[in-house]
């Protein structure tokens, strides 16, 4: 049977492209995607803030403060790809899903990609928002800590049911509500995304086709495609950095972990508070992460 997901070739690691490709995403995605974490988190109200905190780490530290995480992130996301893939597999062999292309097996495939990397996003989430000191060792170190039921740090408490389960709360706090608005976030770009496709193809053929107009219209079509991808999940980044800034609080500060409140209260409260440019405070950062995102 076919690979249905896979982001990487699991045969071809020595290719140069592979190579390349992860270099890319280390050294020139990481950077942005950490600094478009940190402009939607609730430690920065506008973009001027945010590149006044920039300019702070990089004084304090070097470029490398801004791709802390990065080895890991990719790592993970390797390893995500890999148990999606062979899910996926399974559940067409196993007759679950007709085929790939039903609407029950894409909701389940988008499902479970949002489910793997939730504890990833958690704690590269916290490791951004926390000290320039902490690597993702120490976060990952905190997180077993906390969840570890007895005062002895060994590897048997650890993975103690009670433990674990404890470690299960930490690391998806606030699943639900994150996974249920990225979903939608996800189906509403996608329909929107069609009814561009549409408008485009409507386009194109009504005018000449010569390579450079070509060539405009592609460059056209990313800039508008990443604008509208990134004005639809700048505000549900802004919204779901709730829930790791009150983790990371806690873990590192001290402070009491609040029950999950659903994302309508939140989005409610900061438009009272904070207005409606407070949504959109990260939407620059996260522009230019989507627009380098989708040139790899």
């Amino acid at each position: 049977m076919d690979k249905i997901i896979p982001s990487f070739d699991f045969y071809s690691l020595k290719k140069n492209k592979f190579m390349k490709m992860f270099s890319y995403r280390i050294y020139l995605l990481s950077p942005f995607r950490n600094i478009s974490i940190y402009s939607h988190s609730p430690y920065t109200s506008s973009f001027k803030e945010l590149c006044k905190e920039i300019s702070k780490i990089y004084k304090k530290g070097s470029l490398y403060e801004f791709s802390r995480g990065s080895i890991f992130f990719e790592f993970s996301t390797f390893i995500e790809d890999y148990i999606r893939t062979i899910v996926l597999n399974y559940s067409i062999k196993l007759n679950i899903f007709k085929n790939k292309n039903s609407k029950p097996f894409q909701l389940f495939n988008e499902t479970f990609k949002l489910y793997l990397e939730y504890p990833k996003k958690m704690l590269i989430t916290c490791l951004v928002l926390s000290p320039i000191s902490l690597r993702i060792t120490d976060i990952i170190k905190v997180f077993l800590i906390s969840s570890s039921t007895s005062s002895s740090f060994t590897l048997k408490s650890l993975l103690s049911s009670l433990s674990l389960k404890s470690l299960y709360g930490i690391l998806y706090h606030g699943s639900f509500y994150s996974i249920l608005l990225m979903l939608s976030s996800k189906l509403l770009n996608d329909f929107i995304d069609c009814k561009l496709d549409h408008y485009l193809n409507q386009s194109n053929n009504s005018n000449n086709n010569n390579n450079n107009n070509k060539l405009y219209k592609k460059a056209s079509n990313i800039m508008v495609r990443t604008l509208i991808k990134s004005l639809i999940a700048s505000p549900i980044y802004v919204i779901t950095s709730y829930y790791p800034s009150q983790v990371i609080s806690s873990l590192i500060l001290g402070d009491v972990i609040h029950s999950p409140v659903d994302p309508i209260s939140i989005a409610i409260d900061i438009y009272k508070t904070k207005g409606i440019k407070y949504f959109y405070k990260g939407l620059l950062p996260q522009f230019v992460f989507e627009l380098l995102y989708s040139f790899q």
